[in-house]
């Protein structure tokens, strides 16, 4: 018989949270198993709960570092770092209750990501095996050269953070809106406000029937960057642009909802150079 060819296969788990909306993840996995056809993708609980009951993490250690990477104040990315027994005790319970939101806390971006590499196995960290997790905490990070903290939609690396909170609160809206929400005191009305803008504009939200569409683009960030080291595209129309505002995730994701011409190709080449196994 025959020799096989050599493979390459990728491997990505996919982690999935579904604590700020249902996102239908099975049509995520095949989309991605679409465009990248030499891909195997497992589907797997949300990332904290696996680590615990699967690679027997400690989740009194795991809440503590949550806890410490939560954010005192989120435009300058001041952390807790030490954290009251009672901040702990939430964290704990947030790795198992799914009933937790956890809207209105914010944490470290950089931290969160470093606590989450901590905890995969060495025998799951190699290039051939990737780890994109979806959550439902908003990360927030600052830049060397920025002035202030941002809300993030995605970090890249590995593991790839996609924060669906990051996908409703990090694009901006239109300014005016932020030129009325001035005006509003209460930070219970300012919600109440945001929610009405985002419906009134078109913008995502929390629970939005959309997400499951913009996930795939995100998730294709992720692995193009996993695989060519290129983070984002310059074409406000491609999958893979790097949306500041909700027009433009719209524009991306929804309106397009496509890779563009080069992108495309890109993908085209990536499957030509990696051979599925056949039987000897």
């Amino acid at each position: 018989m025959g020799s096989s060819p050599t493979a390459t296969v990728h491997r990505i788990a996919l982690y999935n949270d579904q604590r700020l909306g249902s996102i239908r993840i099975e049509e995520v996995a095949d989309y991605v198993r679409e465009v990248f056809p030499f891909a195997v993708v497992e589907l797997r609980d949300e990332f904290l709960s696996h680590a615990v009951n699967t690679w027997g993490a400690d989740p009194r250690w795991i809440a503590r570092r949550l806890a410490s990477s939560r954010l005192l104040d989120p435009m300058s990315c001041r952390t807790v770092d030490d954290p009251l027994p009672g901040e702990v005790r939430y964290e704990e319970r947030t790795i198992f209750d799914r009933s937790m939101t956890l809207l209105g806390v914010a944490y470290e971006g950089y931290s969160f990501q470093e606590l989450l590499r901590s905890l995969i196995p060495w025998g799951e960290r190699r290039y051939t095996m990737q780890h994109i997790v979806l959550t439902a905490r908003l990360l927030v990070t600052r830049e060397p050269e920025e002035g202030r903290a941002h809300a993030r939609t995605i970090i890249l690396g590995d593991p790839a953070l996609i924060s669906i909170a990051g996908i409703v609160e990090a694009p901006a809206l239109e300014p005016r809106t932020y030129l009325k929400l001035q005006f509003v005191r209460s930070p219970d009305l300012q919600s109440l406000f945001l929610e009405s803008e985002r419906r009134r504009l078109g913008a995502i939200r929390y629970g939005d029937e959309r997400l499951t569409e913009v996930v795939k683009g995100y998730v294709l960030q992720a692995v193009f960057y996993h695989l060519t080291g290129e983070p984002f595209c310059s074409d406000r129309m491609c999958r893979l642009y790097n949306a500041h505002t909700q027009e433009e995730l719209i524009l991306a994701q929804l309106a397009s909802g496509k890779l563009c011409k080069r992108h495309e190709e890109a993908s085209r080449r990536l499957a030509l150079t990696r051979t599925t196994p056949q039987p000897s």
